[in-house]
């Protein structure tokens, strides 16, 4: 309950961070459809995790030329999201969004 999310968001943060953050976006969006997350806890998903997957911050390190450090950047990313996603799971926008369903139920 840490991001105030159900324990099935553990999968799509994964797939996010570790493969490509088009796939959890479309993880989450699915999970949303099928009725799993309310709009809320889709849209803490897709705008708090998907911005550090390991692909994209292997370019980054690389245009960066931190390869050579590549471990130490991407897990001090990874605790910079988590703080964030602690923080913003907490406050307006994102909390204004409605913590209902697709079919409209709380």
């Amino acid at each position: 309950m840490a991001f105030r999310l159900p324990g099935l968001a553990a999968i799509d943060s994964q797939a996010s961070t570790l493969g490509s953050s088009s796939v959890g976006i479309i993880l989450s969006n699915r999970q949303y459809e099928i009725g799993h997350y309310t709009w809320r806890e889709a849209t803490i998903i897709a705008t708090c995790f998907s911005t550090v997957s390991v692909p994209f911050s292997l370019v980054v390190a690389e245009i960066l030329d931190l390869d050579s450090i590549f471990l130490s950047y991407y897990a001090s990313a990874v605790v910079i999201i988590i703080i964030l996603a602690l923080v913003l799971s907490r406050i307006p926008p994102l909390t204004s969004f409605e913590d209902t369903f697709i079919d409209g139920e709380d």
